[in-house]
């Protein structure tokens, strides 16, 4: 899913850093299922596992994948 704001938000919501923290609109745009995902392998009991790998894909440019099609 994709975040649309209406026009002149941006106005209300200029883009900002201080220190390491990034403030803008679409900041965080389709980065929380990529982020969710490391958490959750975090979790894992990988001890049950034994000698089998672990794979995360993860694709980037959605877009691109997008004109693919």
């Amino acid at each position: 899913m994709d975040t649309v704001f209406p026009v002149g938000t941006k106005a209300d919501v200029p883009f900002t850093k201080i220190d390491e923290r990034i403030n803008a609109l679409g900041v965080i745009d389709d980065k929380g299922g990529s982020l969710l995902s490391l958490y959750v392998i975090k979790e894992l009991d990988l001890s049950k596992a034994k000698d089998r790998p672990l794979f995360k894909l993860a694709r980037g440019d959605w877009l691109h994948s997008l004109k693919m099609r």
